[in-house]
């Protein structure tokens, strides 16, 4: 069993002086202390409640989150750290490998400087590697990428930008039916018979992306507890999909802003630019109905959705406005493939975007 002291790390005699012993985590006795510890710095934040914490980690439409967690050695009742990583299929020249994110790191603050974050970290990714897992990324701020960086042997590959406009009500104005047609995804139904092969097109086409399947859209936005999203497609004939929108409403520093969790098109159809612009005119709809004056998104500056967002009159906001700096951080298990690893660590060809992240 993953609770159990045969799972501890292997310790030499002298270890027995440790303060404490890493461990996998078993999601079954552990997942209460969990978010103990998280309630403990992060009092107040989603991922403290249950309903929330088993969508996010146990019911992942790729399977549960891989993680590791610090047991202090004197037998007291509580989790002192965890390292953890959500799965995810990422696509890259049309194929998909199993890659995960590196998300919900804490140490409790009795435990500081114990080398606690480096070595569940490693004892992560040592079973990441195990089981076929070929790489983690992340985006830590500025404060935590040394930790990242040197500690745990991961590469810089770039800094995502926070992009933002405000709400025009001339960009609502009708100018007529046509193709493609917007439509609200309310239900799994409603995600019937949908062609999403643009996505795997735009990997093929060199974008680095996780994959944005039917059961992904489901799972992250119609099933998710406690946030409420509304979602779009942007179709054509038969069915086939050419966008991609997911927003919600939020509150920033009293502010209510639209966010844009996801806002993909396919750049090959015939007038990408339509298809944007299109989306971009249900947004305003929604964002003038729910009274949220600013939209907001994160995005890649080299991504061919920025220079659309661009025409569409977002602007990238100076870093003295950002809540942090959102570097972008990628780490193999075991890859070999030297071809992969060369086009993974070009930044320019990666789409990322919160719908990854889950922080906003």
């Amino acid at each position: 069993m993953n609770g159990s002291l045969e799972n501890r790390t292997s310790e030499s005699p002298s270890d027995k002086l440790r303060e404490w012993y890493g461990r996998q985590v078993n999601w079954d006795s552990d997942s209460k202390r969990i978010r103990e510890l998280f309630d403990s710095t992060w009092t107040g934040h989603r991922i403290t409640n249950p309903d929330y914490f088993k969508w996010h980690l146990l019911d992942n439409c790729y399977g549960q989150a891989i993680a590791f967690c610090a047991e202090p050695a004197d037998g007291r009742p509580m989790v002192a750290g965890v390292y953890l990583v959500i799965p995810g299929k990422l696509l890259v020249a049309g194929e998909a490998i199993d890659f995960n994110i590196s998300l919900y790191t804490m140490t409790h603050p009795e435990f500081y400087r114990k080398g606690v974050f480096k070595t569940l970290a490693n004892m992560t990714y040592d079973r990441c590697r195990k089981i076929g897992i070929r790489g983690t990324v992340g985006v830590p701020n500025n404060n935590s990428l040394h930790g990242f960086s040197k500690g745990l042997q991961f590469d810089v590959i770039g800094q995502f930008g926070m992009f933002a406009r405000f709400v025009s009500p001339s960009a609502v104005l009708p100018q007529g039916a046509g193709s493609p047609v917007i439509r609200e995804i309310r239900s799994d139904q409603d995600l019937d018979g949908v062609d999403l092969s643009f996505v795997r097109e735009k990997s093929i086409g060199g974008v680095h992306l996780f994959n944005r399947s039917a059961k992904f859209i489901a799972w992250r936005f119609l099933k998710c507890p406690t946030l409420s999203y509304r979602v779009f497609i942007a179709e054509v004939e038969d069915d086939k999909a050419v966008g991609l929108l997911a927003l919600r409403k939020a509150y920033r520093k009293g502010i209510p802003i639209t966010i844009l969790m996801d806002f993909l098109v396919d750049c090959n159809t015939s007038d990408p630019e339509r298809v944007a612009r299109l989306m971009m005119k249900k947004v305003h709809r929604i964002a003038i109905a729910n009274g949220t004056p600013l939209l907001f998104t994160l995005m890649n500056h080299h991504s061919q959705e920025c220079r659309l967002l661009k025409k569409n009159g977002f602007r990238n906001l100076p870093p003295r406005l950002l809540p942090h700096n959102c570097n972008f951080i990628l780490r193999f298990h075991g890859l070999e493939d030297k071809t992969a690893i060369s086009r993974l660590k070009c930044f320019e060809n990666w789409y990322f975007s919160f719908s990854d992240l889950d922080l906003y």
